[in-house]
């Protein structure tokens, strides 16, 4: 049909953007509609698809144009987009892992009842256990601190990741 198609106006409307950001989007290889004989952009229901999932990629992945290019390209292989995605969960894992920690921290420390929070066994441990503290044997981080200096012969050790 002579109307099976939406120019980039309505196009990024549905989705909330700025017709520039589409436009962007087109030169890093996300979406590429066809051109009419007008040659005005045809966003067909294939190219709001792809643009759909690009927002989506951006608002709810937060992966890169790049990595979204990929995953909406057409010759792209299943193993390629599915290398991507994978990365993807996996760095987002990690991020979820260190958020969850440090709700814990403020959750802690919201309801310590340590008049100093640095006098908290619950710091304690976890400054032994995440840090350069647990290459060493000593009771208390002054002791930690002197022994990683000596170790190193300077004042920095690589962090602990």
């Amino acid at each position: 049909m002579a109307n099976d198609y939406v120019g980039i106006g309505a196009a990024a409307a549905l989705y909330g953007l700025p017709v520039s950001t589409v436009r962007w989007w087109e030169k890093q290889g996300v979406v590429t509609p066809p051109v009419g004989p007008d040659g005005k952009r045809r966003y067909g229901e294939r190219e709001l698809r792809q643009l759909g999932m690009a927002q989506l990629c951006r608002s709810t992945g937060l992966m890169a144009l790049d990595e979204i290019a990929l995953i909406t390209a057409d010759d792209s292989s299943a193993i390629e987009r599915r290398h991507v995605v994978d990365s993807r969960i996996e760095q987002l894992e990690r991020q979820i892992a260190e958020l969850t920690a440090a709700r814990a921290y403020l959750l802690h420390f919201a309801t310590c009842r340590h008049a100093e929070s640095t006098e908290c066994q619950f710091l304690t441990d976890d400054l032994r256990a995440n840090t350069h503290w647990r290459f060493f044997d000593t009771p208390d981080l002054l002791s930690a601190a002197r022994q990683a200096y000596q170790v190193t012969g300077k004042a920095s050790i690589p962090p602990v990741n």
